[in-house]
């Protein structure tokens, strides 16, 4: 059949060969009897095929016939082809283009119901691939651990994802955090291998919670909210309180924007460095449960006036929580006895005065409301063994028998050590070594050599407050001893201030997870963890910021320090702060002007002069420099404030928000000569550049400070900066080549 381009009218683009199939088509399509059911068209007719294959290959192409989307509003049938061939109407087709009309029309809409089928099947294929994960997921989850099914669910789900398009819940975080603040180096290599999350994630949720010196009423709240769910008898409680040492440094928080390191009671702040840490814990006596609540910073052992006022408070704080404090628990130290003895007094006084029944067994305090509470004091068992065996390394002990007086010696022990020992096989001591009896082998700080030795453990059963039986092991310092020992694991044996107050916050957020330390100097805890939970906790502190700060009284102010400077180290300065400001531009134009060239045209210059000596000679290649020369206008600037800083830290280093009040006395005194051209940079060039020196000098300020306690730098002789005179009569006072100080070498 032969059709001209006449015929065809609108159809003059489609080819003799596809028409003919078309023809084709519609012939077996009439024969068939079912204009309306395209199934059977599309099962039935080969010429159908042929056509819907063509259609497909080229010549949809040349129709641009498209596969339309499903959408919400549905097109009309036929529209679409009539404008692309450039007619208005169907009437105007001839009959044979009518007919190709409508089976065009018909595989369009089969089309668009095959699409719609596709995108459903898909969606369903879909949602079963989530399907089977979640369920493979939880099957698995029933046969592991929480921690383990907690990260193979993370590593399911985001493994396959961008690194920047990651999320992680909070439980996700505080595992991570526990594995990273355990070994940052294991977390490092356990990062390449699984997705975990970084390192920035972990610090910034670390400092969304802030847990200062003193009592914290963040974590009272929360650990109200949790009592409500106790029995009344598994309220009472006991309150361990102990001391650890630490090593001193002052360091600069950015986050709290204050220095640590300084002794701090949580109401009270002083220029002396701190060494020692203050520590009170809460566990129950029935439940198991242990709690830290309280630090404090000081210097040298904390005396017992200042232990009065803290366990106090103590008390009070916990009493208010709904918990029963019926005892308080601590070593034999100097202050902690005197502290207990002068409560012992007070109670008897008061009893005394109002002419009531005192019992020496237990000393009371006074609770906001008037009442007093009673408590009784026990001395840490497992320490009394051991000074009753240092005791016995040195001294006799006598005791009668039967009106007989008899004298026990150490020297008894070692030759019945000895004697045992001769034996070839069984052994009357098996247990016992060296460590344990050779006097110059004891490790005298070890408890468990003690009780190895000669005691059992406490087994009196008594009947408070209608609390039938407990474990006596419950009334001692281990949880304590344990918190210590977990401490040190974080980061370092011999934290500083800041690296405890940080091992410290870490080990509340994770309900005190770290491991028992094999050799640790007491028994593995087992206590059921933090009765404070860690997500309250964390809500709790982004639901209200600002509501719990302490009020800390501050000592008072140094006086600022002023140098007086010889000829050649002014010069020695100005060139070191002129390298300090070309350093400052390079640091600043990756973060704030950004190559921006007029800027940078007009801080930085060209013209080598002496002001660059220092710059000069630290290039690393003189025909190709890397170093920014700065303007000498520049160089002025930078130098007000390093000198402002300097004379200023002394005097501030104290205070919050040190940062903050450095940064704006500074701009509202400093002029600066010149404003930049730049209209982009120009309003905060200002700002900006105040803000990296105040924090640069900062840092540099407790650098030197810890070099003077280190031993590592001297003392200058025309040295007034107050607190680097208080570091340096540490640094003699705890040095192990101690220098005497007399009657010329006085500070």
């Amino acid at each position: 059949m032969n059709l001209d381009d006449s015929v065809m009218s609108g159809f003059n683009v489609l080819e003799t060969s596809v028409l003919d199939e078309v023809l084709t088509l519609e012939t077996s399509f009439i024969n068939n009897g079912s204009m309306d059911d395209s199934d059977a068209l599309i099962s039935n007719s080969r010429g159908n095929s042929a056509y819907a294959n063509a259609v497909n290959s080229g010549n949809a192409k040349k129709l641009n016939v498209k596969h339309a989307k499903p959408t919400a509003r549905k097109p009309k049938t036929g529209t679409d082809v009539l404008k692309q061939i450039g007619v208005a109407n169907c009437r105007r087709l001839t009959p044979n283009c009518k007919k190709l009309y409508k089976v065009t029309n018909l595989l369009l809409k089969q089309s668009r119901r095959n699409a719609n089928r596709n995108n459903l099947f898909k969606t369903r294929l879909r949602d079963a691939e989530k399907f089977a994960d979640k369920y493979l997921v939880s099957r698995l989850s029933q046969k592991t651990t929480a921690a383990a099914s907690l990260f193979m669910q993370l590593q399911v789900r985001e493994t396959k994802k961008f690194s920047r398009g990651r999320r992680f819940n909070l439980d996700e975080k505080m595992l991570s955090l526990s594995l990273y603040k355990r070994s940052p180096k294991c977390y490092r290599m356990l990062a390449k291998l699984f997705t975990l999350p970084s390192k920035r994630t972990l610090n910034n949720i670390l400092s969304s919670v802030r847990i200062s010196p003193g009592i914290c009423p963040l974590m009272m709240k929360v650990l109200k909210d949790n009592v409500q769910k106790l029995k009344p008898s598994e309220r009472y409680c006991s309150i361990l309180f102990d001391e650890v040492c630490l090593s001193s440094g002052l360091t600069y928080n950015t986050v709290t924007d204050e220095i640590d390191g300084f002794v701090n009671t949580g109401h009270s702040k002083n220029q002396n460095i701190a060494d020692h840490a203050l520590v009170f814990m809460v566990r129950g006596i029935k439940k198991k449960f242990k709690q830290p609540i309280m630090y404090t910073f000081c210097k040298g052992a904390t005396n017992q006036y200042e232990i009065i006022c803290q366990l106090k408070k103590v008390i009070e704080a916990v009493h208010l929580t709904g918990l029963r404090v019926v005892a308080t628990i601590s070593d034999q130290g100097t202050a902690n006895v005197g502290a207990i003895n002068i409560l012992n007094n007070e109670t008897r006084l008061y009893h005394v005065k109002n002419n009531s029944e005192y019992h020496d067994e237990f000393y009371e305090v006074e609770l906001h409301d008037k009442q007093r509470l009673k408590l009784v004091h026990i001395y840490d068992v497992p320490h009394l063994m051991k000074c009753i065996r240092n005791n016995l390394l040195t001294k006799n002990l006598s005791y009668t028998i039967d009106n007989k007086t008899k004298y026990a010696k150490w020297s008894h022990l070692e030759d019945l050590y000895k004697m045992d020992s001769a034996v070839p096989d069984c052994k009357m001591l098996p247990r016992l070594t060296d460590q344990h009896i050779v006097r110059d082998k004891i490790a005298k700080m070890k408890v468990k050599y003690v009780t190895q030795v000669s005691f059992q453990t406490l087994s009196k059963v008594l009947d408070l407050n209608g609390i039938r039986s407990f474990l006596p092991r419950h009334l001692n310092q281990d949880p304590l001893e344990c918190f210590f020992g977990a401490i040190r694991s974080i980061g370092s044996k011999n934290p500083n201030c800041h690296a405890f107050a940080s091992a410290y916050k870490t080990l509340v957020l994770n309900n005190l997870v770290s491991t028992h330390s094999p050799g640790s100097n007491c028994e593995e805890d087992f206590t059921e963890g933090s009765l404070s939970s860690f997500k309250i906790f964390f809500e709790s502190a982004i639901a209200s910021t600002s509501d719990f700060e302490n009020q800390i009284v501050i000592s008072a102010d140094l006086p600022p320090t002023l140098h007086n400077l010889s000829m050649t180290t002014s010069f020695v300065r100005g060139q070191a702060q002129n390298y300090i400001a070309g350093f400052i531009v390079k640091k600043l134009n990756k973060t704030f002007f950004k190559n921006c060239q007029t800027c940078l045209t007009q801080l930085c210059t060209e013209k080598v002069s002496e002001h660059h000596s220092l710059i000069t000679a630290r290039e690393y290649q003189s025909n190709h420099p890397t170093l920014k020369y700065p303007t000498s206008t520049l160089c002025s600037i930078v130098q007000q404030i390093i000198s402002f800083v300097g004379e200023k830290m002394s005097n501030v280093c104290l205070h919050p928000n040190i940062h903050s009040t450095l940064t704006n006395a500074l701009n509202q005194q400093l002029i600066f000569p010149f404003e930049l051209n730049c209209s982009e940079h120009k309003d905060l060039f200002r700002l900006n550049i105040i803000k990296f020196t105040v924090k640069m000098m900062i840092q540099h300020y407790c650098t030197e400070v810890n070099r003077i306690l280190l031993g590592k730098r001297k003392l200058q002789d025309n040295e007034t900066d107050p607190v680097k005179k208080l570091a340096y009569t540490w640094y003699l006072k705890h040095s192990k080549t101690r220098k005497t100080q007399g009657k010329f070498n006085l500070i």
